[in-house]
């Protein structure tokens, strides 16, 4: 890894229109001037304004091998799945461009041992993709994984099992990684028309029609919280003050009568002032029974309030595109972190609407923006914190979401496996061991 392999990264490859990679160049492009090579080893990264996260994106930046992707033409990286080339822990045990690894496939990495760090203890890790619950947890049982990411009713079941808790690493913590779950509404048009979500009173009314404790003791058997919003609890920058929208059917029906929809011919079904009946499409993954039963419970609350619920299930491997070209009224979506604090500008600003960027709800709020803008540029950490707990009071007045639930990080991991901890930044699969005598982690 060079210098020039650093400034190819980001001149050639992030900020190549034609390379799809809008995630990162939406972040980077307003913020990053120019990287020039001083030396073999040695780069300048001139940025063009004074943002916080200046100095955490100089750090992460990524430094992609010249002399491999320049190979490449950019139709044939967008299209590829296992171009993966890099100087981590660990390595693709086998990367043939002729010969990729395909979605649904076993991921093989192997320990790298020209890395510069210390070297991770297990000399290889194997990934596999089994969506549906039911069959993961019957892999761990059969010896076929050490580690398994269960879902909460299995999780509530297998802890009050005494013979299985105790011959398993059974751990549940609140991390940095714990994700906020719910709905995301379609803030703008789907396929040239507008939805029904482009007004704010009809978004929050959403919200106070769903029982989301009696979804959360139901549907996950207890384990988590109602989430108040996108923001972890414990970050600085959420705002104490704020409390979730409570299940309120009444307030939640006169605030759609408000925005115009009301049960104007009697049968039981609103409508607006042109006579449009409110229906919605609600897009969930098909391949476990939680989704379901979330989808489920949705069009149960709907239409006990005069709306129209239409399930579409889909795989997971349409998700992309269907979130790209905003192809849905509403949908299940589920966002967690990868640092303490990460740019919002990236999801929520409006910016990140066009050229299929990751605002997927096309919620375009001044506000919003405003409060971003001004957090991204605020160095001082206490200023800082008081933008991103006005950024917090904006989403939960706006509700271009229905955050349900703040989930705990669950693992059900075999006994022979050594220091799987979990810190405040979730666990590190770099510092797991594998021993007869291995003792386990109590969380």
């Amino acid at each position: 890894m060079t210098a020039e392999d650093f400034r190819w990264s980001f001149h050639e490859f992030i900020m190549t229109p034609q390379i799809e990679a809008q995630r990162t160049r939406s972040i980077l492009a307003d913020q990053v001037d120019k990287v020039t090579v001083i030396s073999e080893r040695v780069v300048e990264i001139r940025f063009k304004q004074v943002l916080f996260s200046n100095l955490d994106t100089a750090l992460t930046m990524y430094a992609l091998p010249k002399h491999f992707y320049s190979k490449f033409a950019p139709a044939e990286i967008n299209k590829a799945t296992g171009l993966l080339l890099g100087s981590g822990p660990f390595k693709l045990e086998r990367v043939d461009p002729e010969n990729q690894w395909a979605p649904g496939q076993p991921i093989e990495l192997v320990r790298n041992d020209q890395y510069w760090g210390p070297k991770p203890p297990l000399d290889r890790i194997r990934f596999r993709d089994i969506t549906d619950e039911l069959a993961r947890l019957t892999a761990y049982r059969n010896n076929e994984a050490d580690m398994i990411t269960p879902a909460a009713t299995q999780f509530v079941s297998l802890k009050n099992d005494a013979a299985f808790a105790n011959a398993n690493q059974m751990l549940s913590t609140v991390t940095m990684r714990s994700a906020r779950g719910g709905i995301i509404w379609n803030c703008g048009e789907r396929l040239g028309k507008p939805t029904p979500f482009t007004d704010k009173r009809v978004r929050r009314a959403m919200t106070m029609l769903l029982d989301r404790e009696k979804m959360i003791r139901d549907i996950w058997r207890g384990v988590g919280q109602v989430a108040k919003g996108f923001m972890n609890p414990n970050f600085a920058g959420s705002d104490p003050t704020i409390n979730p929208w409570p299940y309120d059917p009444a307030a939640a029906k006169a605030l759609l009568k408000e925005a115009g929809w009301e049960d104007r011919d009697g049968n039981g079904v609103l409508e607006n002032a042109g006579g449009q009946e409110f229906v919605f499409e609600f897009t969930f993954f098909t391949g476990g029974e939680l989704a379901q039963r979330i989808a489920t419970f949705v069009q149960d609350a709907m239409k006990d309030a005069g709306i129209r619920v239409i399930l579409r299930g889909v795989d997971w491997s349409v998700g992309d595109p269907i979130r790209k070209q905003r192809d849905f009224d509403a949908m299940i979506m589920s966002w967690g972190a990868n640092a303490p604090e990460s740019d919002p500008k990236q999801i929520f600003h409006s910016d990140s609407i066009k050229d299929q960027g990751d605002n997927f709800g096309q919620w375009n709020s001044p506000g919003a923006d405003k409060a971003i803008d001004a957090l991204r540029r605020e160095i001082d950490f206490d200023k800082r914190m008081q933008h991103w707990r006005e950024f917090d009071r904006v989403m939960h007045d706006e509700q271009p979401y229905t955050w349900i639930r703040l989930a705990p990080e669950t693992r059900i991991i075999k006994p022979t496996i050594g220091n799987a901890r979990q810190y405040p930044k979730g666990l590190d699969y770099w510092e797991f061991f594998r021993s007869p005598t291995a003792l386990p982690t109590k969380n």
